[in-house]
């Protein structure tokens, strides 16, 4: 430390603006830690002054180093108090890079899950709004068939086929929530007569019934052939001779504005004394009058009512059988 010397010879302490020739750099002081008890030393200065309990654990410090020394253990490796290890880790090479792989393998398959999960989800959505617009597809044509004739019907297919089998499509989706399809009651019906009864189905859609029955005369009229069972024509107009078949069938397939047409086309075919089966979806006679209604017509058509099964809350089947002769209107 400078000092300097007044006139009297008594040292004087330093001035608080060293001159340009000071090269004294004052220490910058450490920031007190507010929890540490500090006295003041010398010159204004700070000295920290230990506690016992900093002593006491300095010195388990020191004792734990030496007893981990002794052991073996290498210096400068840290141990947490209470959690020594119990047996030494394996370093090798191999171990190490197995880890390495395992933890990048658990990484590569939580994100390739986690991408899965992203596109099951956007698949699911996007097939959800595929149904819908099938849905709503289906509606558009089936309204379409309700309130034309079979000619304009046969005309809109005959424009675009698709339309059709996107019907028949729809169609089938519908009917696969019913606790049963009305085709397969006709079909157990008809595989309980004898097999050489003549069969025609009026709307047949995909001919399931002529695939489905002992039967070898079936015959399968629709608008469009959906396989090389069908035969393609207005349902009101079929080429078959009269009199000539036993069991005549119209399921779900009395649409159209025209559809009494296609009933008295299956009295000309229908032999006397034949059987006509018709499935009718429930809403579209709305209630019991509606019923009776429905009954009387046909029976004015020439044909004896034989029985109605109202069981099925979707639709309901009916039985008719053919007379001689037309009733007189």
């Amino acid at each position: 430390l400078m000092m300097q010397h007044s006139s009297r010879g008594k040292p004087t302490p330093p001035s608080r603006a060293p001159g340009p020739l000071s090269i004294h750099k004052p220490k910058k002081k450490r920031a007190r830690d507010e929890h540490t008890p500090e006295q003041q030393g010398p010159h204004g200065s700070s000295k920290h002054v230990r506690t016992d309990a900093e002593e006491e654990g300095e010195g388990d410090t020191k004792t734990r180093k030496d007893n981990t020394q002794k052991k073996g253990t290498h210096p400068h490796k840290k141990i947490q108090p209470n959690h020594f290890p119990t047996s030494k880790p394996s370093l090798s090479p191999s171990s190490s890079s197995a880890s390495l792989s395992s933890s990048s393998s658990s990484s590569s398959s939580s994100r390739s899950m986690h991408k899965q999960g992203k596109g099951s989800k956007l698949a699911t959505t996007l097939q959800l709004h595929k149904d819908k617009l099938k849905a709503a597809k289906f509606r558009w044509i089936n309204e379409k068939l309700y309130t034309c004739d079979s000619t304009e019907a046969q005309e809109t297919f005959d424009k675009d086929q698709k339309l059709f089998f996107d019907y028949h499509e729809g169609f089938q989706a519908q009917v696969e929530s019913w606790p049963v399809n009305p085709v397969d009651l006709i079909i157990d019906y008809i595989n309980k007569r004898p097999s050489h009864l003549v069969v025609a189905d009026f709307g047949c859609g995909d001919a399931k019934l002529a695939q489905s029955v002992r039967n070898p005369q079936v015959h399968s009229f629709d608008l469009v052939a959906a396989n090389d069972r069908v035969t393609v024509c207005d349902i009101r107009d079929v080429p078959l001779a009269d009199n000539a078949v036993n069991i005549c069938v119209f399921c779900l397939s009395l649409m159209g504005t025209n559809f009494e047409e296609f009933l008295k086309e299956g009295w000309r075919v229908l032999k006397v004394g034949g059987v006509l089966k018709i499935a009718e979806v429930s809403s579209r006679l709305a209630n019991a009058k509606g019923v009776r209604k429905f009954v009387e017509a046909i029976k004015a058509m020439g044909f004896k009512h034989s029985k109605t099964d109202e069981s099925n809350k979707v639709f309901i089947m009916f039985d008719f059988t053919k007379l001689p002769s037309p009733l007189p209107a």
